[in-house]
């Protein structure tokens, strides 16, 4: 028979990181079978490393590469009629709809790659994934994100002294060259200067 083998996704916000892990032990993956999309799961069905850990199930994939939606309750593929705004469906012209083969929110033995994400951190840390953080490649775009993020709440159009400071010192890269920190800022930002 064909032996289940499952690929686990694992995601951590707090780091940045995230881990593939591949599972082919029947009794674990039965641990797994018939949870839904957003129910959380121990780390200990996963294996020894991540005792102590909780993770949510975010979604998936199966052998086909259909994803899992949220809210189709079955662990069977069905074909919805998708519109605009809806998930795993991107229309090319004004209106249109399709229908499109969607996989159910629930865990079974056809899933191919489970998407898991850290809710809660165990005692010890898992290498690659919990041990070290990423630096954010990006900083916020948003006036008012960064300005949280320089814990300066002014109402005044634009930054503030403070902020501007800040906000040009972390746009200058380690060798002097201007490190543009997103390509957009929202209105309310002057272009960043030199001076």
């Amino acid at each position: 028979g064909d032996v289940a083998k499952m690929k686990i996704n694992i995601a951590a916000p707090t780091t940045g990181q995230q881990k593939v892990i591949e599972i082919d032990d029947e009794k674990r993956l039965q641990n797994l079978y018939d949870r839904r999309v957003s129910q959380e799961v121990d780390g200990d069905v996963l294996g020894e490393e991540f005792a102590g850990y909780v993770f949510r199930v975010s979604g998936g994939n199966d052998k086909q590469g259909f994803p899992m939606r949220q809210g189709v309750l079955t662990n069977t593929r069905v074909r919805l009629l998708c519109a605009k705004g809806h998930k795993c469906y991107r229309p090319r012209r004004a209106g249109e709809r399709k229908r499109k083969s969607v996989r159910g929110c629930i865990v079974g033995q056809d899933i191919a790659v489970l998407n898991l994400v850290v809710t809660k951190m165990g005692d010890n840390p898992v290498p690659g994934l919990t041990d070290e953080p990423v630096p954010r490649r990006l900083g916020p775009k948003r006036a008012n994100k960064i300005r949280k993020l320089f814990l300066c709440w002014t109402k005044a159009i634009g930054l503030c002294h403070h902020c501007r400071e800040e906000w040009n010192m972390l746009c200058i890269s380690t060798n002097g060259l201007p490190n543009y920190v997103a390509s957009r800022s929202s209105g309310t930002i002057d272009p960043i200067s030199s001076g």
